[in-house]
Parts: structure tokens; sequence; C-alpha cells
């Protein structure tokens, strides 16, 4: 699982979007006790978009290592030193770039000893409005006439087809907060469903693709396809 989400998420980039991205590195260990890896999207510049969609991965990636490190000295001080390092893991791709508009997610796997390891799905949308950036919901790229439950419907349809090939029990509902837990790629939009979102942590992560022609009419795209 560690993994498989990002790598089944990732396209191509286009040269000029490939120019739009760099990538934030960082490593530290303690020997034989912990590891941290972070190496996460950045945009080059100092554009307001770029300025907030780092700050939004900058947010993200501190909020989950704020808490790591307290959680492995908890451990560490009842259970003693692992048998393998705690690790955590801050990863990301870009599913589309430009100009006015950027599409990426973030993946953090933590292994801080508890009963598994956890997963976090973090998407980021963020466009540009005049002398300013803002993070971007699902109901802002809605076409005129269309309603948040057709979208829904159309999303619980197609996870509903994931969990089958997976033996799961159907989802019957989704909570609109989760709604807003996509990316946009040229071939339509994805949402990103971490362990535990639409199912037990033992069916894992979701990743679930609906091309821009069965969104026609109800979500427009923010690069005008």
């Amino acid at each position: 699982m560690r993994r498989l989400l990002l790598l089944l998420l990732l396209v191509p980039l286009g040269a000029s979007a490939q120019n739009l991205v760099v990538f934030k590195t960082e490593k530290a260990k303690k020997q034989g006790v912990w590891t941290l890896k972070i190496a996460v999207p950045n945009l080059k510049g100092t554009t307001p978009l770029a300025t907030r969609f780092n700050a939004e991965v900058a947010k993200i990636v501190d909020a989950e290592r704020k808490d790591f490190l307290p959680m492995v000295a908890d451990n560490l001080k009842e259970f003693g030193k692992p048998s393998h390092p705690f690790a955590f893991d801050a990863s990301g791709t870009v599913s589309c770039a430009t100009p006015d508009f950027v599409s990426a997610c973030i993946e953090i796997y933590t292994d801080a000893g508890g009963a598994h390891p956890n997963v976090t799905v973090n998407p980021i949308n963020v466009r540009t409005l005049p002398g300013k950036a803002v993070p971007v919901r699902l109901k802002e790229l809605l076409a005129p006439g269309a309603s948040m439950q057709q979208v829904r419907d159309i999303v619980i349809e197609a996870t509903n087809v994931e969990k089958r090939k997976r033996g799961a029990d159907p989802l019957t509902d989704l909570e609109a907060k989760y709604l807003d837990l996509f990316v946009v790629t040229p071939a339509g939009v994805t949402w990103m469903f971490g362990p535990y979102t639409v199912g037990v942590y033992a069916e894992g992560a979701y990743h679930i693709k609906v091309p821009w022609s069965k969104l026609a009419g109800l979500v427009e795209s923010p690069f005008g396809r």
C-alpha cells in the first residue's frame, strides 16, 4: 500500500508543467530507531499560486511530522527499541500544473509502532484569482445547474465497482466533505480515498477515476477542456 496509491495516480506532465515543479527533499534518522524521508512537490517562483500551493504542502507535512516523533518517544518508553526503525515517509505527485492551476496529492506513510502503519492521502487543488491564489473545492468546479448530489452518485457508483473487485461491502452514502478529496488530471477527476475513508483499513486506499466524458455537464475542467 505504501507506494501503490501514488504510482497509480502518476500521469506524465507536459514539458511546460515539468518546468513549474521542483521537489523539496529532506532526510534524517536516528540509527536503528527512526527514519524520516520527505520528497514533496513545490512550485518554482514566488507567484501567488506557487506561494499558496507550497504553503499548503508544508502545512500537511509539518502537521504529520509534529505528531510522529512524540508517538515514537511514547512507544520507545513503553516497549523499548523497535525490531525495525520507525518510519516517516512523505511523498507527492502532481497530476496537472499550469500557471493558473495546480492539482497534486501528498501521501504520508508513518510507522510509529502502532497496530499497523498509517497512510494519509491529502489532495491539494489551488487556482489563481485576481491578485491571489486560493484552494479549490468541488462545488467551485460544478457546471451551471449541476449539483453535488449528482456528482456524489457517480462517485459512489464508481467506488462500488472497485469495491466489488475487492469483495468489499458496497458504499451506500458518502459525506460531502469527502467529495473534496480529488485531483484533476488531463483524463478526468480522480477521487483519492485513503484507508478508513470508504471502508475498513484492510481494503486499503481507493483511487476512483472518473473521465471527463462521465462528468460532462456536471464538473468543469479548470483548464478549459
